[in-house]
């Protein structure tokens, strides 16, 4: 060590232009590398959606959670490191964690081959795979605001933005935030409910009943499939009553 600090000292013009060709390396090498504000990261995980309406958390628990984790537990071709699950009333989500270096689409395909041969309630909804990335973290957020009222405003965008931002090229999804949704409270009357012999699951019930949707199939035509959906919605209090 100290023969190479005498030598630097000695030659200092040297050591000078060694230091200066050092630093323009790093800056050339700095400037030269790739960055993104956002990587395309890919977390070796997915979630799958259960909707199953007017079931309380306990049926959903053993109707829904427990054949989709007995499902999980046959998948050898990748390497699962945990299956955690949530049950609330009418809503199941479980996730599946793989080792890392997994790729998603390798986890989304073992998953859809484990679900094709689960078993769930006739009620259920169809199970949604939901893989993170984090391309999907909005890159731009904007908020809009307009002379004509709250409800022209939101249909407009809903129906004419949207669908125009969505064609861009490379847009993945544009959602919308600080919308409202009309809602209508019951007040169940439970003197009329005795009565009656009306239970509140039997109100529940019937709600559940007249407020579906779900996959019919797909229609061929030309080549091209188009998916049908079946939907019977509630849209007005009179069809409530």
């Amino acid at each position: 060590m100290t023969r190479l600090t005498r030598w630097a000292l000695d030659r200092a013009s040297i050591t000078i232009l060694l230091m200066f060709a050092l630093i323009g390396a790093g800056i050339w090498a700095a400037l030269g590398l790739n960055r993104e504000l956002i990587p395309d990261i890919e977390p070796p995980q997915a979630s799958v959606l259960v909707v199953y309406p007017g079931a309380s958390a306990d049926e959903v628990t053993e109707s829904v959670i427990k054949p989709i984790e007995t499902a999980f537990d046959t998948i050898s071709d990748i390497k699962v490191l945990d299956v955690s699950a949530t049950a609330s009333e009418s809503f199941a989500v479980i996730t599946l964690q793989a080792e890392y270096g997994t790729k998603q689409d390798d986890i989304r395909a073992q998953i859809d081959d484990k679900l094709a041969d689960v078993t769930l309630p006739e009620d259920a909804k169809a199970p949604e795979v939901i893989l993170f990335s984090f391309a999907d973290i909005p890159a731009i957020q904007g908020s809009i605001s307009g002379d004509v009222s709250e409800a022209e405003l939101q249909r407009r965008i809903e129906d004419d933005l949207v669908p125009e931002l969505e064609a861009i090229d490379g847009v993945s999804k544009v959602q919308l935030s600080g919308v409202r949704t009309d809602k209508v409270y019951l007040k169940l009357d439970p003197a009329a409910m005795d009565r009656k012999n009306v239970s509140l699951d039997a109100v529940r019930g019937a709600l559940a009943a007249n407020d579906l949707s779900f996959p019919a199939g797909n229609l061929e035509t030309d080549g091209l499939l188009t998916p049908l959906q079946v939907t019977h919605r509630i849209t007005s209090t009179a069809a409530l009553e």
